[in-house]
């Protein structure tokens, strides 16, 4: 994940520069280097780092109080890719298994 938003900051710092949309001021910081993207794409990132945080943490919470020991939310955000059935995989694993029901809320 991490590659591709320094990726993306290359790639729009290139784009800048042919487009010279970027001001003076702006032209050493889009060099092309991994350093300058990363420094230039975190502050960026941080408002999405810092929601994806208190997701987590909220979730570790949820699961730890729903009794399951402390590798499931890390194993499930790992093998899960999407948020919200994270938190449906609690009550999910909580309830009798219908592998029906459970198929039909995977594919919603």
């Amino acid at each position: 994940m991490l590659k591709i938003r320094i990726g993306f900051a290359i790639y729009y710092g290139r784009h800048l520069e042919k487009q010279n949309m970027c001001g003076n001021e702006d032209a050493g910081r889009y060099s092309g280097s991994y350093r300058e993207a990363l420094r230039v794409a975190f502050p960026k990132t941080i408002p999405v780092l810092a929601g994806y945080l208190f997701l987590g943490i909220t979730y570790g919470v949820l699961m730890s109080t729903s009794g399951f020991p402390f590798y499931y939310p890390i194993l499930t955000a790992l093998i899960i890719y999407t948020g919200s059935m994270e938190f449906l995989l609690v009550s999910i694993l909580l309830s009798s298994f219908n592998p029906l029901a459970t198929f039909a809320t995977a594919i919603m």
